[in-house]
């Protein structure tokens, strides 16, 4: 009964640590991106992800962040964020809505192997911006979302981003 007990603990202990793996926000750059794909961490570091503003020819700033998770030999991950109108004079604090993929609206994908998996206006998200430093172009935060593809919903959770920012175009 005593060794039922102790696995019982274990388990539930072990099940608990998923969200302490994941990227630890240190202000500078150097924290990476990951998240939970319905409770399995993904997760990069700083330099195999992708950061970049770019200024659309009407003047609205578009952020957009991808990283890939390569690290196992029979599949391939990756999450794409687009994050439409950022003000950068009032970027810190900022939340984004992320939604379905439309002209000028932030929305955010999931892939594993060859399936796409979506926002949309059933499965949303959120993405928000805690740390901006344009002199060391470095930006830091936290996103989550529901993404719909392939007749299913992943659930991706905790995400956690700090990176340095690659251009601005």
């Amino acid at each position: 009964m005593t060794k039922l007990v102790l696995l019982l603990l274990l388990i539930v202990f072990l099940s608990g640590c998923e969200e302490d793996s994941l990227t630890e926000i240190k202000y500078d750059g150097t924290g990476g991106i990951s998240c939970l794909v319905d409770g399995m961490v993904l997760k990069n570091g700083p330099s195999d992800a992708i950061c970049k503003f770019t200024i659309l020819e009407n003047g609205i700033i578009i952020l957009e962040i991808m990283f890939f998770d390569n690290t196992s030999q029979w599949v391939f991950e990756s999450v794409y964020l687009k994050i439409y109108d950022i003000h950068i004079d009032n970027i810190i604090g900022s939340t984004y809505y992320l939604a379905e993929k439309m002209n000028n609206s932030s929305y955010a994908v999931y892939e594993i192997g060859s399936l796409k998996y979506e926002t949309n206006k059933n499965n949303v998200g959120d993405f928000t911006i805690s740390y901006y430093d344009s002199e060391k172009k470095v930006i830091a935060g936290y996103f989550s979302f529901n993404a719909r593809g392939n007749g299913e919903v992943k659930k991706i959770k905790f995400g956690r981003f700090d990176l340095p920012i690659n251009e601005l175009k």
